[in-house]
């Protein structure tokens, strides 16, 4: 080939790619022109990609501690992270206010005769060494949200499908929309989960929740009268929502697992919260020389504990067995079945001595209750077996129980419709960021929107005494590790819960 010719096919080749791209980036911006015009054109990008982003970056550098993240219950940056959180819900045009138990509350109020408010939330707290998206995800999203759609009635500008009918800026809620950053679920400081939740679901003061004291031996009562607040069961009861002016509770959260990721989604619709039985188990032995008593005449504590445990696993359909217990081949994905003792503790531990006595924790949960219930019974059952055949005694103690939730049929329909409208705006979203198409799979429609079942409890299951839930569940990276620095969220993946949940607005508040 000479020159010339080299030089006319390569010139070519370069108006084919270049007439390719201007094609794409004019197909893009057809498709969403209407959220260019007039308010999309410079807000939006701003409003549900920029700021959720920055926020979250904000949110986690505040902390009790230096090089992690630490934020418990009125510590002083979880006092912090409220005035900031408070801030950015005025920001939005909010109406903010923060309750008797340190709940920070936004709303958008209806004058007049209004439909029950649609409450969303999660908690500001943090494990001790925790990641910047548990929790907080769920709360700088839907104020994003709720920004961005205050902003769009201002402008008039409320609709991304060119072919529907966008309303007008005289458009009103047809009900109230409130935002609520609940200070404690994790419950590191006082060792119970979701006190901010209970407190607005109405069963924070039956938990006894108020007489659990901290390391220092202070109550919350006593904690939340320190604060300036009123620790008075009376006063915590006040707090209570009354069910007739709720029409239901919405929580974002990342997923904390692989599920998503492996999927190529970034957004999934929760069907159901795992409930969750929580055991403690003791198992006293006779403590003697490692090498002088035969083993036949051993009391091994370890040993038993060992057997319970791997056991359990079996039973549960876990390691290498998954089909090995009767009970484990008929139960499915869907119900979610798993057992973990995440916690042993052996007494002497001296490498040269029988132990006399092992503690170890038991987790076990399920979607379906009644496979929970029956897989509590077998593995107590189990652990008394071995116990007796060794000579030993042991103690099963029950330390936390919690039914399942299944969500709200409708609530799941609503997310999963608001997740495909929501497609040409996540597109010029993520056409304004990185200049360029969004990758196949980040638009899935709502037959692409994973449906799956949350192992991890969230402020939804307390809420759910209150009122019907939903949840919606956010893809994380780093194989789903969560409750750990190494957490995250793709910034891409923050923004398409956005702009879902701004949708969701749209679908539910107009």
């Amino acid at each position: 080939m000479d020159r010339s010719t080299y030089s006319a096919s390569f010139a070519m080749c370069f108006l084919t790619i270049l007439c390719a791209i201007s094609f794409l980036a004019s197909n893009v911006l057809s498709e969403t022109d209407a959220c260019y015009d007039p308010f999309f054109s410079t807000t939006a990008h701003r409003l549900l990609y920029e700021e959720p982003n920055s926020n979250l970056q904000l949110l986690g550098e505040i902390s009790d501690a230096d090089g992690s993240l630490v934020r418990t219950f009125l510590s002083p940056a979880h006092v912090k992270a409220a005035a900031k959180i408070e801030l950015w819900m005025r920001e939005a045009g909010l109406r903010t206010w923060v309750d008797g138990v340190g709940n920070v509350h936004g709303r958008i109020d209806v004058e007049g005769e209004a439909l029950p408010a649609l409450l969303v939330g999660s908690h500001y707290d943090t494990v001790v060494d925790g990641g910047k998206f548990d929790g907080a995800l769920g709360i700088v999203v839907p104020i994003a949200a709720a920004k961005a759609f205050l902003s769009g009635l201002q402008a008039g500008g409320m609709g991304c499908n060119p072919d529907e009918e966008r309303p007008s800026a005289a458009a009103a809620p047809r009900r109230p929309l409130e935002i609520i950053a609940f200070s404690d679920e994790e419950g590191v400081r006082f060792g119970s989960t979701f006190l901010g939740s209970r407190a607005v679901a109405g069963t924070l003061v039956g938990s006894g929740l108020l007489e659990a004291a901290d390391e220092s031996g202070a109550t919350l009562s006593q904690v939340l009268d320190a604060a300036g607040y009123n620790g008075s069961a009376a006063a915590v009861e006040a707090l209570a929502y009354r069910p007739e002016a709720v029409g239901g509770y919405l929580e974002v959260h990342m997923e904390q697992g692989p599920v998503l990721g492996a999927s190529g989604a970034p957004l999934g619709a929760v069907s159901a919260i795992a409930g969750q039985t929580r055991l403690r188990v003791s198992v006293s032995g006779k403590q003697g020389h490692a090498g002088t008593v035969p083993m036949p005449a051993r009391r091994d504590s370890v040993a038993a504990a060992a057997e319970a445990i791997a056991w359990m696993d079996w039973r549960c359909g876990g390691g290498a067995h998954p089909e090995s217990h009767p009970a484990a081949a008929g139960i499915t994905a869907a119900d979610m079945l798993v057992c973990t003792t995440g916690s042993v503790s052996v007494w002497p531990g001296a490498s040269n001595v029988i132990s006399g006595s092992v503690n170890f924790t038991v987790d076990i949960r399920a979607a379906s209750d009644s496979v929970r219930h029956s897989a509590v019974a077998d593995v107590g059952d189990h652990i008394a077996q071995v116990c007796s055949r060794r000579g030993l005694e042991c103690e099963v103690v029950k330390t936390h129980e919690a039914a399942g939730v299944h969500s709200e049929p409708g609530m799941v329909e609503g997310l999963l419709a608001a997740a495909e409208a929501a497609k040409p705006l996540m597109d010029a979203v993520y056409w304004a960021e990185h200049g360029a198409a969004r990758p196949a799979g980040l638009g899935a429609g709502a037959s692409g929107v994973p449906v799956l079942v949350s192992g991890a409890g969230h402020d939804a299951l307390a809420m759910a005494d209150l009122t019907k839930v939903g949840m919606v569940f956010v893809r994380c990276g780093n194989d789903g590790i969560s409750h750990s620095p190494l957490e995250h969220v793709a910034e891409d993946d923050v923004a398409a819960a956005a702009v879902s949940m701004y949708q969701y607005f749209l679908q539910e508040l107009l």
